[in-house]
């Protein structure tokens, strides 16, 4: 069965959930997000997850604590072009809003409703749980063209729901900048001897 009020109510519960047991832990910042984009493996597997046609997807924190952190992986198919320059339905959703676990009913799910229809994924399945939906504050988060390498901002209409604005978001590197990783690559050095990270 699809309905909204299905998939709000489903949607809220999931992500009361997640954040019941972990949630976030690792917040990035604009600028640490943006520096970590472009890292071009990282950035692969972003659009290895968008192309395998998985809805959603959270990134893991730390392989050493648990959690996930503030960027999602989502391919709003239902949505359809969310990038006008490339024509892609998929982007990164970066959560800055400090307050992702309250006022649920005022912030916009993503992927959407039709998203899940188009792929015949139940609100009611293992499925569902597995490429949750996230809420998106248009007023506080931005969305990341991955294909074009770009970070965008949310509008929301009254009359239209959400949009996804296509005025570029011109956002400066600090090389001084860390992403909030680095000691966890560090460790992983230390105990496997990886070099390249």
């Amino acid at each position: 069965m699809f309905s909204i009020d299905l998939y709000q109510q489903r949607a809220e519960e999931i992500w009361g959930k997640i954040n019941d047991l972990d949630g976030i832990t690792m917040k990035y910042s604009l600028e640490q997000f943006y520096k970590e984009m472009q890292n071009k493996g990282e950035r692969q597997r972003v659009m290895d997850i968008l192309n395998s046609g998985r809805l959603s997807s959270s990134t893991v924190a730390s392989i050493f604590s648990p959690g996930i952190t503030n960027y999602f992986i989502i391919n709003d198919v239902g949505y359809g072009q969310v990038c006008h320059k490339c024509g892609s339905s998929g982007y990164v959703l970066l959560i800055l809003d400090d307050n992702y676990k309250c006022n649920l009913d005022n912030k916009v799910f993503t992927p959407c409703l039709e998203s899940y229809f188009t792929l015949k994924v139940p609100l009611n399945s293992d499925w569902f749980i597995r490429m949750f939906p996230v809420p998106i504050n248009p007023k506080t988060d931005y969305w990341y063209c991955p294909y074009c390498n770009e970070i965008h901002k949310f509008k929301y209409d009254r009359n239209i729901g959400l949009r996804f604005d296509q005025d570029i978001i011109k956002v400066k590197i600090n090389k001084k900048i860390e992403i909030p990783d680095k000691d966890e690559r560090e460790k992983m050095k230390q105990i496997f001897g990886i070099i390249g990270l």
